[in-house]
């Protein structure tokens, strides 16, 4: 008898000990098989091709007041595979933020924002995505100003395939008005000019010719009479290229003023872009044909029009400002137009015992004598120093000296120039800007 129960003993196996706490089942054990499919097989056999439970939400990213947004897939507890790269150019001691989308066809633009990551300054960066997750945009960008994202920005973007294998070795080069290439060659408007507009549409049509290959720029303005320039501008489309363009704007607008350009040095419409000014009347229609041919040379510069010519005291705009600076010298400028900028900067005295610093202010302009037309002074002191210029004022050249004799700068005199020299204006305000003042370096 007691060899037929060692006998069964061998049999069944050995009794399990038990602790008498409750213990969660293997879910091995239990799970539901997924449809379509059946239960069996490795437990480490992970089918990639239709594995449905890799599926991810695309939820749009809270941007909480103080609060940075969450990484990309964050708290997924799926099978995933890097993403990692490189993010080069911009500014070295800038930060970097990145932004992962993902084709979502009803979320605003057609894609959904799937998280940030934050970057010390341009380099490696490395994030884990569900297997299979499929198509992502990478966008990385540099802001400067401290405003958000914004054209002229440093910006890259990648589109890429996150399948079953790690994705490595990816690079975003930095460049700035990165995003307005990126816009511009998916045939997009780099900004709304008309955004707020609810009503009809008449549609502009018509074959941009002439220039070079890349960007066209239309800049878009109509009349304001109490505007220094006489009118305001109102945005921008930008073209991938001269060819057929199409461009909607409010129907019965009236006068529209169209500047049509390829900005080689990316300062602004000068004599030396291909461009074309045309003035339009928007009627009723719903199509109007305009076409333009852009010559090198047509731009002409109306220093007047523009405020770019020194202004007679007590002219309003321009007027400095900046610790040291007297607040009663005339202004720089004769209008600001819209939205001026600010220069700033600091001068700085090395072994110069000077009071009074002269600052003089000059506009590159190729057919004035020695290249470039005398704008104004600014009186100052050691230290810091501001001013404002209009937006499409081009490229400046800013000089510093001490008039030891009272008869302007001359050899001997203290002297220091701006190594930004000549310093393009692009739209967007300039700080950091420092002018060295040496003995007798003129």
């Amino acid at each position: 008898m007691r060899g037929l129960i060692a006998a069964l003993l061998l049999l069944t196996g050995c009794p399990e000990r038990t602790t008498g706490e409750p213990m969660p089942l293997d879910p091995r054990f239990f799970a539901s098989a997924p449809e379509g499919g059946s239960v069996g097989g490795s437990p480490n056999d992970v089918a990639h091709s239709d594995a449905a439970h890799h599926q991810v939400a695309h939820h749009d990213v809270a941007h909480t007041e103080g609060a940075k947004p969450g990484g990309p897939f964050d708290g997924y507890a799926g099978e995933t595979v890097p993403v990692r790269g490189l993010i080069t150019g911009g500014d070295a001691a800038q930060a970097v933020e990145m932004d992962f989308r993902a084709p979502d066809p009803e979320s605003e633009g057609g894609f959904s924002q799937l998280g940030k990551v934050f970057l010390d300054a341009p380099g490696a960066f490395s994030i884990e995505a569900p297997v299979g997750f499929g198509a992502m945009t990478i966008e990385a960008f540099q802001d400067p100003d401290g405003d958000g994202p914004s054209e002229l920005d440093p910006f890259a973007a990648l589109s890429i395939e996150v399948a079953d294998v790690p994705a490595m070795g990816l690079v975003l080069a930095l460049e700035e008005g990165g995003r307005l290439k990126v816009n511009a060659a998916a045939g997009a408007q780099a900004q709304s000019p008309f955004k707020d507009h609810d009503g009809p549409w008449t549609t502009l049509t018509g074959t941009i010719s002439g220039g070079n290959e890349g960007l066209v720029a239309l800049d878009m303005r109509v009349p304001a009479p109490k505007s220094p320039t006489g009118d305001k501008y109102v945005g921008k489309a930008v073209l991938a290229g001269a060819g057929a363009y199409t461009l909607q704007v409010p129907r019965g607008l009236g006068e529209l003023v169209v500047e049509a350009f390829q900005d080689q040095a990316g300062d602004g419409p000068d004599p030396t872009d291909p461009y074309q000014r045309q003035t339009i009347t928007v009627g009723d229609a719903a199509q109007q044909t305009v076409d333009f041919v852009l010559q090198v040379g047509a731009y002409v510069r109306d220093p007047k029009a523009e405020g770019l010519e020194p202004a007679p005291d007590g002219a309003p705009g321009g007027a400095p400002q900046g610790g040291g600076l007297n607040p009663d010298a005339p202004p720089l400028f004769s209008a600001l137009g819209d939205d001026p900028i600010t220069v700033s900067g600091a001068v700085v005295a090395e072994g110069v015992d000077a009071e009074t610093i002269d600052l003089d202010i000059f506009l590159s302009d190729p057919d004035a004598p020695g290249g470039r037309r005398y704008l104004g002074k600014l009186k100052t002191t050691p230290g810091p120093f501001s001013f404002q210029a209009p937006r499409n004022a081009g490229s400046l050249e800013i000089e510093a000296f001490v008039d030891v004799d009272g008869d302007g700068p001359t050899p001997g005199d203290p002297f220091g120039a701006c190594d930004c020299n000549p310093l393009a204006l692009k739209g967007r305000d300039i700080s950091g800007i420092t002018l060295t003042l040496k003995g007798g370096a003129q």
